[in-house]
This record gives structure tokens, sequence and C-alpha cells, in this order.
């Protein structure tokens, strides 16, 4: 009885040190995946800020067109 007991005590313990060994590998995993986040995070920020600076551009750019448009058809003879 002693020695199958042993026996489950030693088959236990290499199951609870397997399931440590992957709990272990799963929040590396986690964590290179916050990481991972983190860096998404912060270039969607950087294209969100780029984006603004584009549009902002366009709109400058049309009412350029616009100004332009008005001065030519101002022009007489045109």
């Amino acid at each position: 009885l002693t020695s199958e007991r042993q026996k489950q005590i030693q088959q236990l313990t290499q199951a609870r040190d397997e399931q440590l060994k992957l709990a272990t590998e799963r929040q590396k995993q986690v964590g290179e995946m916050q990481l991972r986040l983190q860096q998404v995070e912060v270039q969607n920020a950087e294209f969100v800020t780029r984006q603004a600076l584009l549009q902002e551009e366009f709109v400058r750019a049309e009412a350029q067109i616009d100004l332009i448009k008005d001065v030519l058809l101002r022009e007489p003879g045109l």
C-alpha cells in the first residue's frame, strides 16, 4: 500500500510539475502579448496623429484651390 501511495504521489508530483511548466510558459506568452499590444497601441496613436495632420493638409490644400479658383474667375478676360 505504501509503495502504491508513493507511486501515486510521484505521478501527482510529475503532473503538478508539468502543469507548473505550462503555466510558466503561458505567463511568458501573456507578457509577450501585452508587450506587443503596447507596441501596437503606440503605432496606432502615431497613425492617428499622422492622419490628423494629413487631414489638416487636405483642408489647407482645398482652401488654396478655392482661393486660386476665385482669383482666376475674377480675372478679366477669362
